[in-house]
């Protein structure tokens, strides 16, 4: 069980946070690779020097999440390749209870996500997790990725909250780097965010099994 307080204020990530991360790293590791090798008629070392590598170099920008940019840079409909697979889509063990929990004892959990609003429709269409929110802010709409201190000021412009009574859940380290740097008070990974790789043993940052073992409160 772990227990965190004083937290007044809930933010929560939805890739590998709410959502299981298999569905991302299945699309970008090996869906949309060989659907781009099909559709253009590449070869594999000619994918890497197209996609992956472009990938690395384009990390922790808006660019890197942003569908639009990678159809455009590819020559393919990125969404519609999303959807050949987004059977795979799904909520992580505890995330709605955990959401339900969170309202139920008066809190207004706050959805900050780096995803575009093209992704958070496909995913909100399918799991529905965007009904328990009462904000939901993506990076896109701000001009700044989360792992950017501006991504933090603009959502203060946009709620008040005090960042050391603030907890912040989310599966990116980077990220968690970020928010640490502007003072949020209360940062946790969930420590399996993919439900198909094991679970990170030695994180920077305090991790937690499964939602039901976390309490939250206020003083």
């Amino acid at each position: 069980m772990i227990t965190i307080k004083p937290v007044e204020t809930v933010l929560l990530d939805m890739d590998g946070t709410l959502l299981d991360l298999h569905f991302d790293t299945h699309f970008w590791l090996q869906h949309l690779p060989n659907r781009v090798a099909q559709l253009r008629d590449l070869s594999a070392q000619e994918i890497d020097s197209v996609l992956l590598a472009h990938m690395r170099e384009r990390e922790g920008t808006l660019d890197w999440y942003c569908t639009d940019y990678w159809s455009a840079h590819l020559g393919v409909n990125v969404m519609q390749l999303k959807s050949e697979t987004s059977s795979r889509v799904g909520l992580r063990p505890g995330a709605r209870a955990l959401l339900q929990r969170l309202i139920a004892e008066n809190y207004k959990p706050v959805m900050v996500t780096n995803a575009d609003r093209h992704v958070m429709g496909l995913k909100f269409g399918l799991t529905g997790i965007d009904e328990q929110f009462s904000q939901i802010f993506s990076s896109h709409d701000f001009g700044f990725p989360k792992e950017h201190a501006s991504f933090w000021d603009t959502l203060h412009q946009h709620i008040d909250f005090d960042p050391a009574s603030t907890l912040l859940i989310d599966d990116s380290v980077a990220v968690l780097r970020s928010a640490r740097r502007s003072k949020i008070g209360h940062l946790l990974a969930p420590a399996r965010p993919d439900s198909q790789r094991p679970a990170v043993t030695d994180h920077e940052f305090d991790t937690i099994a499964h939602f039901d073992d976390l309490v939250i409160q206020r003083t």
